[in-house]
């Protein structure tokens, strides 16, 4: 019975750890370098010679996403990547991208 719980327990932290937040959800200190997803649509392009990325936006708040990567504006995409934080707000370092089918 111990066993199965343990397992229960570890099976339901991965799952939570992986789940899609909002933008506004994911903006906390609590996921600083970890790694989590979010969804939204592809705003305005940035870049310099050295990074590039992209602002990612739902519904009114946005976060900038670091890729090589540049997806379409307007594209309504989930971002995988590590959160960070740097004196103009917080971003996401990108591991994968996914196209969403809206």
């Amino acid at each position: 019975m111990k066993k199965v719980l343990i397992i229960l327990l570890v099976l339901s932290i991965f799952l939570v750890s992986g789940c899609v937040k909002t933008i506004s959800e994911a903006k906390d200190d609590k996921y600083l370098n970890k790694t989590i997803k979010v969804i939204g649509q592809v705003n305005n392009k940035v870049g310099s010679v050295e990074e590039s990325g992209f602002s990612l936006v739902d519904n009114d708040t946005y976060i900038l996403v670091q890729s090589k990567f540049m997806p379409d504006k307007g594209s309504n995409i989930t971002v995988k990547g590590i959160l960070k934080k740097g004196k103009s707000g917080y971003w996401i370092a990108t591991e994968e991208i996914y196209e969403n089918d809206n």
